[in-house]
């Protein structure tokens, strides 16, 4: 939860709100963009990838903070990753 952490009765320090990132691995497309859209209105940032290979260069470039994946994809299985 962000909150401000007091230090005295006239100052505080309020930390910045950080979005938790989802990594969501499926192929198929409908599906996908429907969780993508329900985490973005619930508070969470959401990258959406359809294969393994795309999933694994995601995440090369960007810290995620929990991984949802489809088990079977078209280029193995998504127990894998």
């Amino acid at each position: 939860m962000c909150s401000g952490a007091q230090i005295s009765a006239k100052l505080f320090i309020f930390a910045p709100c950080m979005k938790q990132t989802i990594l969501l691995i499926e192929d198929d497309a409908t599906f996908g963009t429907m969780l993508q859209k329900w985490c973005g209105r619930n508070g969470f940032e959401a990258e959406l990838c359809s294969d393994i290979a795309s999933a694994q260069a995601e995440l090369t470039h960007k810290k995620v903070d929990l991984v949802l994946s489809d088990l079977r994809l078209p280029d193995g299985d998504g127990i894998m990753l």
